[in-house]
């Protein structure tokens, strides 16, 4: 992929299969420099506690399929780790009241879409990524 460059760079409910979050989105943004990277229909935990449970789950659960090796195969990764990468904002945020509002609209969807962008659009919703 070396000097191919993108528009766009999708990781669509695929994002979990990279062992290393942030590696992984560093390549992605050199790919798409002047462009986005989206990560949308992959659950994002809210800290790294949670993602190293949702691991403990995902190995469980594989374990008892008699197939604990593929636990290998799946990451779980914690928001912080997207948002890190740099200017993001969300298209997509789960939470309490965003739950509430998709179950009265019939809306089953727990998943983030975060959009990485190399420069800050004019939105009110951009948040800059870490300082």
């Amino acid at each position: 992929l070396d000097g191919l460059r993108f528009d766009v760079v999708l990781f669509a409910a695929s994002f979990q299969y990279f062992a290393d979050a942030r590696a992984t989105l560093r390549r992605a943004r050199a790919l798409a420099p002047s462009g986005e990277v989206h990560v949308m229909d992959t659950m994002l935990y809210p800290d790294a506690d949670a993602a190293a449970a949702a691991s403990a789950r995902s190995a469980a659960y594989y374990a008892a399929l008699g197939v604990p090796q593929l636990a290998a195969n799946y990451h779980a990764h914690a928001l912080c780790d997207v948002q890190a990468a740099g200017p993001h904002h969300h298209l997509r945020r789960p939470g309490v009241w965003k739950a509430l509002m998709d179950r009265i609209n019939g809306i089953r969807d727990p998943f983030h879409h975060v959009v990485l962008f190399d420069t800050v659009p004019p939105a009110s919703s951009v948040d800059p990524g870490p300082a």
